[in-house]
């Protein structure tokens, strides 16, 4: 009896463990066209299918690696908030729907690099049709189909939106 105990014990772990997802692994470097790695971007992965998404932020030397995520295949988008860059999808895509999807296995660790453009900018004074005069606190909106960028008036009515993909994307401007 003892002995049937002492096994059944030692299986316990091994039947948990199997019941486990299998996970694996996104990594890679981000740089600006020039090869200069690029710091605190976020990198994200989304699987395919919208039921999980998962991030983390380029290091010093513009490396990232999106740990323990589900078998499957994902879509990796690049965010600088900063604004000095254009919001990216793995591989050249400006919108999610653009993205090539990145297979991840059992154990692997699939490897993306991105080159992040510069991004262009729109800038702008926001003022009120009745006086003529500056609006703070608007929210200036720039879009080209399901990508948007915004920024906020200050005082004077002076915004900035930036990182934007240069040309003409069918974009708009809008105030909210």
């Amino acid at each position: 009896m003892p002995l049937l105990l002492g096994l059944l014990l030692v299986a316990l772990p091994c039947a948990a463990s199997a019941a486990e997802p299998e996970t694996g692994n996104i990594s890679g470097t981000v740089t600006d066209e020039g090869s200069n790695p690029l710091v605190e971007v976020e990198v994200c992965a989304e699987a395919v299918d919208k039921t999980r998404f998962k991030c983390d932020l380029t290091w010093h030397n513009g490396a990232f690696e999106i740990t323990n995520l589900p078998v499957g295949s994902y879509k990796v988008g690049f965010w600088d908030e900063a604004g000095n860059f254009v919001t990216q999808f793995w591989e050249h895509g400006l919108v999610w729907n653009e993205a090539t999807p990145v297979s991840v296995t059992a154990g692997g660790t699939a490897t993306v690099i991105a080159a992040l453009q510069r991004g262009a900018k729109i800038q702008g004074v926001v003022t009120a049709a009745a006086t003529g005069l500056p609006v703070g606190g608007v929210e200036a909106c720039a879009s080209a189909g399901e990508l948007e960028r915004c920024a906020t008036t200050n005082a004077e009515g002076a915004y900035t939106i930036d990182g934007l993909a240069s040309g003409n994307r069918g974009s708009s401007i809008s105030t909210r």
